[in-house]
């Protein structure tokens, strides 16, 4: 598997909220985050190092299977750091809010998919911090990661 290919999936829009500037400035953030993760390719990029160094020789549908499964992970993962919530308690966040949904992709039709609080835990576990520096550390040197 030398290259695993993804289409993005379409999200529903946030709504505009009027007030609240504290969630206002905490929206911006994710959306920021949103942004800096598939516009630089950071996030494909390790999810595609993680799913070549666990699996190999993987159908198509394997891939984009795990690709979304990945990519929702590291996002939980990214929103644990950020929030400080345990893992019970990112995923009852992720379940009742519109925000949560949209940046881990949880929304979907048909209903929404939260990650349970054992597979946030394991997904902790999948995507160290060493990882994700060392990733973003060579996008901002310009060098390529291996």
């Amino acid at each position: 598997m030398n290259s695993i290919t993804y289409q993005q999936e379409f999200r529903p829009a946030l709504p505009t909220v009027f007030g609240a500037k504290d969630y206002r400035e905490f929206r911006r953030t994710l959306e920021e985050m949103d942004h800096i993760l598939t516009v630089t390719g950071i996030e494909q990029r390790i999810i595609v190092q993680k799913i070549t160094e666990i699996e190999e020789n993987l159908s198509e549908q394997r891939e984009q299977n795990l690709y979304r499964r990945y990519r929702q992970g590291l996002r939980y993962c990214m929103l644990l750091g950020i929030t400080g919530y345990s893992y019970r308690k990112l995923s009852i966040r992720v379940t009742d809010s519109r925000l949560f949904q949209w940046f881990t992709y949880t929304e979907r039709l048909g209903g929404i998919r939260p990650l349970s609080k054992s597979s946030v835990e394991r997904f902790e576990k999948l995507f160290t911090d060493m990882e994700i520096t060392q990733l973003i550390l060579k996008r901002a040197s310009g060098a390529e990661p291996s």
